[in-house]
């Protein structure tokens, strides 16, 4: 007998509410973003480096270059190289540049799809590991402190159910179904695994998998709670996210949070379809073959989230802590047989064994990768894990720990730029945010003793914190400085996946709070509503570079770096007066800044102070060589600036020549050239003086 046609409609319904979800998350996630003015919004930031002047997207560079070099086209072994190696995000840039070239909106629209099915995929992981109703949780724990009595005799009539049902499926059909309610001792089990079903029974055993079937996805479907729908539209509405999306080269973080979110859930349905097998890893069945095999395409998600960007390494680590926690949460709220328990750790120590040696092997062989030099970062982009005091090295990095979360917590502020001195360092114990530092640190270790000491009781809410914590601490370990030092001090885009774990966190309690108080869910709707209203506000940022420039600077006005870049915008646009205030200002703190004099001598030649600047590029060539291959485009740029500055024919045309020599890749001085010696051709006088060196 088949399930009947009004089960089949209820199916249909809690389909229907589930694909309207899906679909809502995407389109709430994707809206802020497809604006006209953002989907052709010109490259900015570090788009010129990954898509403009990156070689290995043209079509004419062989693929073994894209797969042998790294982000920014340097060559991965190179000393030069930053090592970070996305090969399969660099290949997403060439696809684009083959169908569009520059064009800005195919790598916009790509951006913001990826973005959109990520939010859809945070829902689902959502969805899949909340266990169960935190609302009728509680209202179950009320219940039972207001009434001992009600308690008991709940108990008194499960139990007697449980017999009920024992005793009918022993007498009737041994099917998987009876095994699962079959936990009293391990010679019953052995003794279910042993018999055989009766033919006579087939009619009997087909309804009662069917009805199994239709009640499963019932449960299923009802999984799909308040908290991870609101979790994941907060994650897509979040104003930290418009960095990772709007700019360009921030693909690479949606990118492998996509396989990151992909290998997580194949995971968790090959634990989950375990607890259905008969007898785990004792007898090799489909249902067994499987699982192993959802398994190995987790692994597979590692390594091309890993070949995405260098942080998806830590998804088995991810797997791990979920795997346990669960664990730990099923065995204290539901199985009772211990044979059954010591099957399912059984199941979890094997998985650890093998998805820590693939992950220790996988590591090895990425750094096998990176050739014999490590990466080299200057001081002004990462003050904080790059001081040579050890104090303050201990106090700075835990302190932009802290104005992460702080971030996460409240975008305000938002900068696309947080090098040199844009975060001030805690260089001493007397330093009142050392306070604000401890008091944190205190709070984090007595949570985690804390929940270390619940772990063999843990609960519903606990569960979800761990996880929701490794969440959001697994991605970040990298980008956190502890491992090793990067080239970043602080950036929103670095935090893009771990912002999943705090929204987790964040609804969770607020949900409770909303319950505990008798708040309706327009408290929560107002609340995302001032999150997209601030994503719109950022993504306008991102519309035009001087906009994104000038907002940096009004939110960060003391980085060097942001007033080079917004005083490099300004030149873009004729603004000569404004961007010469603030060279001269970067120039006073930092004197032999190469690249900003370049910019002021730019400035003085495009406002007719040629002397000037001819005498600022004489005294930089005079008191640093520039010899390096990674300085030979700034002697380049400034062998152009003096030529430009030159009367003399000859020794202009000389300067031009050198600095093309210098740096045969320097699309500027190149052009310089060659309008110059079209200008020698047109005036006559280019084969009298120089034939062929030009």
């Amino acid at each position: 007998m088949c399930v009947s046609a009004e089960k089949r409609w209820q199916l249909f319904r809690t389909y229907s509410q589930v694909v309207t979800k899906y679909l809502a998350v995407f389109l709430i996630s994707v809206a802020a973003y497809c604006g006209k003015d953002s989907l052709n919004a010109p490259f900015a930031y570090d788009d010129e480096g990954t898509i403009v002047q990156n070689r290995t997207i043209r079509p004419e560079t062989p693929m073994k270059v894209l797969w042998e070099s790294d982000y920014w086209s340097q060559n991965l072994t190179s000393s030069d190289s930053h090592k970070s190696y996305r090969p399969l995000t660099t290949l997403t840039f060439r696809w684009n540049y083959s169908r569009s070239q520059l064009e800005t909106y195919e790598y916009h629209i790509v951006n913001v799809l990826i973005h959109g099915v990520v939010t859809c995929l945070a829902f689902w992981v959502l969805s899949i590991t909340f266990l169960s109703n935190p609302k009728k949780e509680m209202q179950l724990e009320d219940e039972e402190e207001n009434s001992t009595v009600a308690k008991l005799l709940m108990m008194e009539e499960e139990e007697k159910e449980e017999e009920e049902e024992h005793k009918t499926n022993l007498t009737t059909s041994p099917t998987i179904s009876a095994f699962k309610e079959e936990r009293n001792t391990k010679e019953a089990l052995k003794k279910l695994w042993l018999s055989d079903t009766s033919t006579n029974k087939n009619d009997q055993i087909m309804e009662q998998n069917s009805m199994n079937q239709y009640a499963a996805t019932i449960e299923f479907v009802e999984n799909f709670d308040s908290i991870p729908f609101w979790a994941s539209i907060m994650f897509g509405v979040h104003a930290i996210h418009a960095e990772a999306v709007c700019n360009t080269t921030g693909r690479a973080e949606t990118l492998y949070s996509f396989f990151y979110l992909l290998g997580l859930i194949f995971y968790v349905y090959s634990v989950k379809n375990s607890f259905k097998c008969t007898i785990p890893y004792l007898k090799l069945d489909l249902m067994l073959i499987f699982n192993w095999f959802l398994a190995a395409l987790m692994c597979v998600c590692t390594i091309l989230s890993m070949l995405c960007k260098e942080t998806g390494i830590f998804l088995p680590p991810m797997c791990v802590l979920w795997h346990f926690c669960y664990l730990l949460y099923v065995q204290n709220n539901s199985t009772r047989d211990v044979y059954r328990i010591q099957v399912n750790w059984l199941s979890f120590f094997i998985r650890f064994v093998l998805l820590a040696l693939f992950t220790v092997v996988l590591g090895l062989i990425r750094l096998s990768w990176n050739g014999e030099s490590p990466p080299e970062f200057t001081y002004k982009q990462n003050p904080a894990a790059l001081n040579e005091d050890n104090l303050t090295r201990w106090l700075s990095i835990p302190w932009v720990w802290c104005l992460y979360l702080w971030t996460l917590a409240y975008p305000a502020v938002l900068c696309c730029d947080w090098s040199g001195n844009s975060i001030s360092l805690l260089t001493s114990l007397s330093d009142r945010r050392t306070y604000l530092l401890f008091t944190f640190f205190a709070c984090f270790i007595f949570l985690f003793f804390y929940f270390i000491y619940r772990l063999p009781r843990l609960s519903h809410s606990q569960y979800f914190l761990i996880c929701s914590f490794g969440l959001l601490f697994l991605p970040f370990l990298l980008a956190s400085n502890i491992i090793r030092p990067i080239g970043a001090m602080k950036a929103e885009r670095l935090i893009y996946l771990p912002c999943l774990g705090f929204c987790m966190m964040f609804v969770y309690f607020l949900w409770i709070i909303l319950y505990k108080l008798k708040f309706s869910k327009a408290f929560m709707i107002a609340i995302l509503a001032a999150h997209y209203y601030r994503l719109q506000d950022r993504v306008r940022d991102w519309d035009d570079s001087l906009y994104l420039w000038e907002r940096a600077y009004e939110n960060n006005p003391v980085s060097l770096h942001t007033k080079y870049n917004y005083s490099l915008n300004l030149t873009k646009h004729n603004r000569f007066k404004e961007a010469e205030v603030h060279l001269k200002a970067i120039l006073k703190e930092d004197r032999d800044d190469p690249a900003s004099a370049f910019l002021l001598c730019l400035v003085y030649v495009n406002t007719n102070r040629a002397p000037k600047a001819n005498k600022l590029a004489k005294r930089l060539l005079r008191i640093k060589k520039y010899n390096r291959p990674a300085e030979a485009r700034m002697r380049s740029n400034l062998m152009t600036i003096r030529a430009l500055c030159e009367d003399n024919i000859i020794k202009r045309a000389k300067l031009h020549t050198q600095s093309v020599e210098s740096d045969p890749s320097n699309s500027y001085a190149i052009e310089r050239a060659q309008a110059y010696q079209n200008f020698l051709i047109e005036m006559g006088v280019l084969p009298k003086i120089m034939p062929g060196q030009i």
